[in-house]
């Protein structure tokens, strides 16, 4: 079976393929009760060269390509090499698996 691992901070959480909850603290710079604008993740949008107007996204933000959504799946880096701001997670897969998530992102209409 197939695992991959979650980094939240500077500690990495292994899984197994399938829902688990981990209920310990997790390090963060934002309250609990903050709300957090979600990204549109979808991969139209990521590629797209304007993102004015996208939840999450900045105007002026260069567009995806394929290796650079892998390396912020990965690395947790931005199109101009910064660190992605929480709630990002990083992950640790096999390029099998990063190759069926950049697929995931690509289906989402």
């Amino acid at each position: 079976m197939n695992k991959f691992k979650l980094a939240m901070g500077s500690e990495f959480i292994s899984q197994e393929p399938q829902v688990q909850v981990n209920r310990s603290p997790r390090p963060s710079k934002i309250p609990r009760s903050a709300p957090l604008a979600v990204p549109d993740i979808r991969y139209s949008t990521l590629t797209m060269t304007d993102h004015s107007g996208h939840e999450g996204h900045e105007e002026g933000e260069k567009p995806y390509t394929d290796e650079l959504i892998k390396r912020a799946i990965m690395e947790g880096l931005d199109t101009g090499g910064e660190t992605l701001k929480p709630p990002m997670p990083v992950f640790q897969m096999s390029e099998s698996d990063l190759n069926d998530m950049l697929e995931y992102l690509k289906s989402l209409k």
